[in-house]
C-alpha cells in the first residue's frame, strides 16, 4: 500500500492480476467526533470488457471525502481474462481487502456502501442480493446505490437492448444457457438476504434500464426492503455517472440525502 493524498490514492492489492487493485481515498478530518466514517465503494462501468477504476471515479473521490466518507474505486479483471462470475468474485475480494485494513485505513468496516454504474452496477446487485459471492462480509454492506443498471433481467437485456451494438455485447458476456442468464440476474435473487437498503437510479426517457430498475425495486419492497426508485432528467446513461459528485447536480443531492439517512448508527 502506497499512503494517499486526494490526488494520490492509497493503492491496495487484492490479487495478483493488474486490474485487482482498489484506489483508496481517506476523508477530510471531521471535527468533534472520534467515529471511525463509513466506506463507499464504487465499481466502475465498461460493459464487462473494459473500464478504468481511475477515471470513471471523476468527481466521486472529491466530492464523498470532503463530505466525511471514505472513499474507494475499485477496479476489477474484466473479459477475457473473467467471466461474469469472476468479476462479482472481484468486487467481493476487493471489499474483504478493505474490510481487513479497515482499522489501519481508518473507516469503520460495518457501515459500507456498495455503488456501481452500468456493469458495475450489476456487478454490486449480484452482491447485493446473493450472499454467497461476500460471505462473511455480507453483513457489512448497509445499501447499495445503482446508476443507471441494464442487466438486472438479463433475459430482459438480452431480447430488448434498445442499441444493436450493446446487443452484440450482452450476447457475448452472458452467452446462450438459460440457466446461467437467470444465474446472474439480480432480480431472479430478491428475497434471500437482500442488503437492507437500495437507491435505484435511472436515466428518465430510458425505457431499457427503467423497467430493470422498477421490477428490482419493486420486487425488493415486496420483500420489506427499503428500495428508492428515483429517475434522473436531463441526463444521459454516461452522464448520469460522470456527473455525480459535481456541484449542482440533481443526482448527487438524491444520493447525498440518502447516504444521511441510511448511514447513521444503527441505521
Amino acid at each position: 500500500m502506497v499512503q494517499d493524498t486526494q490526488e494520490r490514492p492509497m493503492e491496495l492489492r487484492y490479487g495478483q492480476h493488474s486490474r485487482q487493485v482498489v484506489d483508496y481515498y481517506s476523508p477530510e478530518p471531521a471535527t468533534g467526533t472520534d467515529t471511525p466514517p463509513p466506506l463507499i465503494v464504487y465499481a466502475h462501468g465498461g460493459g464487462w470488457i473494459e473500464g478504468d477504476r481511475k477515471v470513471q471515479a471523476y468527481s466521486k473521490p472529491a466530492h464523498f471525502t470532503k463530505s466525511g466518507y471514505a472513499f474507494a474505486s475499485t477496479g476489477y479483471r474484466v473479459l477475457p481474462d473473467a467471466p461474469v462470475e469472476d468479476q462479482a468474485r472481484d468486487l467481493a475480494a476487493a471489499i474483504a481487502a478493505l474490510r481487513g485494513n479497515s482499522e489501519n485505513l481508518g473507516f469503520d468496516g460495518d457501515r459500507i456502501v456498495l455503488m456501481g454504474h452500468s456493469a458495475g452496477g450489476h456487478l454490486a446487485a449480484l452482491l447485493g442480493t446473493n450472499e454467497e459471492f461476500l460471505k462473511q462480509d455480507f453483513q457489512a454492506i448497509r445499501a447499495i446505490i445503482l446508476l443507471d443498471v441494464g442487466a438486472l433481467d438479463v433475459p430482459y437485456a438480452l431480447a430488448r437492448h434498445d442499441n444493436p451494438a450493446s446487443q452484440r455485447i450482452y450476447g457475448r458476456v452472458f452467452g446462450g444457457d438459460p440457466k446461467r442468464h437467470d444465474l446472474l440476474s439480480p432480480l431472479y435473487h430478491v428475497g434471500g438476504a437482500d442488503v437492507p437498503a437500495w437507491l435505484v437510479l435511472y436515466v428518465e426517457g430510458r425505457r431499457f434500464t427503467q423497467d430493470q430498475a422498477t421490477a428490482l425495486a419493486e420486487a425488493l419492497k415486496r420483500e420489506g426492503t427499503v428500495a428508492d426508485l428515483i429517475p434522473i432528467g436531463e441526463t444521459n446513461h454516461s452522464r448520469l455517472n460522470r456527473d455525480l459528485g459535481r456541484p449542482d447536480d440533481r443526482a448527487t443531492g438524491v444520493v447525498d440525502e440518502f447516504l444521511i439517512k441510511r448511514l447513521q448508527p444503527g441505521g
